[in-house]
């Protein structure tokens, strides 16, 4: 659909888990940012969280409902007169709790432009009742209570149809980068390294996100360590909340790691980090489309990351997506960037951040969710 079809005046409501620092949650702050009209954007989260004023100060309206583990919680007819009271031309849900309550709630309320976000790709580590509310989508895409599924990536896409979702409906919007905030500087280089103490000499690899099991710290950890004994300048700093946790830090002891590893936990400046870093790696286990990478290569910095989701997609670079189990190559890997002169790793970096520009662009991105949600509210056919 082109500029002069679309509908700049829709009214999208957003339903979402919580609004916690992750990858969904940012990815929403930065869809409603990149809109013409935030105040066209309003949220309902089931929980509350530190991105809730971070939306709000763009514009847009956040409902939190502060719901807990007990589905008494819920007031189904105060949801859905809040819902009926916003009146959207169209729902987007993010993640599987919210698709299915989204949609519930949705339908009882008379609004029918109801579409699902996927941001993660089922996997045989993810929690049976994850596993079972996705068969349950997967059934439910069959029928007309939504509209369109959106697939953060080619991942997830492709897992949706092994779940035999309806694929007429499966549509791939992959996530957005901020490109003016994402940008390499040598002063916030000097100023976070300088902070916690790092030698220009020092080769720092960076891991940001809060803690989850699924994030691999014990490969993580272990990677380093095959590294710091052969790069004994190698440091690790890894940045998250949750992530200062006795599980970790034993690790680290048992390792004999300790003056190489720095916990910062969650940080408002994850910005200005990527700069400080020289590499960033991710030794997940599962993943959807994890911002943290297009992040690091928009500062210009060479990233590393266990094959899985889309990771190899936003990598883009097929020496540094290393196979899952793999810690002797990703080590290796990490080894040779070190070693790497500084104007081979500035080149390196400057291709990194072109790749994501011309892929990633949050504007680009917007666009498409605003073309869907214009199919929605003009009977469009979907393709």
């Amino acid at each position: 659909m082109n500029d002069e079809k679309r509908d700049t005046n829709l009214k999208i409501l957003h339903v979402i888990t919580g609004l916690n620092l992750g990858g969904a949650e940012m990815m929403l702050y930065k869809l409603i940012k990149a809109s013409p009209n935030p105040a066209d954007h309003v949220v309902i989260s089931f929980l509350g969280g530190i991105m809730a004023e971070r939306i709000e100060k763009l514009g847009a309206k956040v409902h939190v409902l502060n719901l807990t583990k007990n589905p008494f919680s819920i007031r189904p007819l105060k949801l859905v007169r809040l819902i009926k009271s916003i009146a959207p031309n169209a729902v987007q849900c993010w993640m599987y709790h919210a698709n299915l309550v989204g949609t519930i709630f949705a339908r009882m309320a008379g609004i029918k432009n109801v579409a699902w976000g996927i941001h993660h790709s089922i996997s045989k580590f993810d929690k049976p009742s994850i596993k079972l509310i996705n068969r349950l989508l997967a059934a439910v895409s069959h029928c007309p209570f939504c509209r369109a599924v959106v697939c953060c990536g080619t991942n997830p896409l492709t897992a949706c149809k092994k779940t035999n979702y309806c694929e007429s409906k499966l549509v791939e919007i992959p996530n957005g980068f901020d490109t003016s905030l994402f940008v390499f500087s040598e002063g916030n280089r000097k100023k976070i390294r300088d902070e916690f103490d790092v030698k220009n000499n020092e080769f720092l690899i960076l891991h940001v996100g809060r803690y989850n099991w699924l994030k691999n710290y014990d490969a993580l950890l272990e990677i380093f360590k095959k590294l710091r004994d052969k790069n004994p300048n190698a440091k690790l700093m890894m940045v998250g909340g949750g992530v200062d946790n006795p599980q970790i830090n034993d690790k680290i002891k048992k390792l004999a790691i300790e003056d190489s590893v720095i916990i910062t936990g969650a940080r408002n400046d994850v910005h200005a980090i990527y700069s400080a870093a020289d590499v960033g790696v991710l030794t997940s286990l599962s993943e959807g489309f994890p911002n943290v990478i297009g992040e690091a290569m928009l500062c210009e910095r060479p990233f590393v990351s266990t094959d899985v989701g889309d990771c190899a997609a936003i990598v883009a670079d097929k020496d540094n997506v290393i196979e899952l189990g793999d810690n002797e190559r990703f080590a290796n890997r990490l080894l040779e960037i070190s070693e790497m002169t500084k104007e081979e790793r500035t080149e390196y970096g400057k291709r990194a951040r072109a790749h994501i520009i011309e892929n990633f662009e949050i504007e680009k991105i917007y666009e498409k969710y605003a073309d869907l949600w214009g199919k929605f509210h003009h009977n469009a056919k979907m393709v």
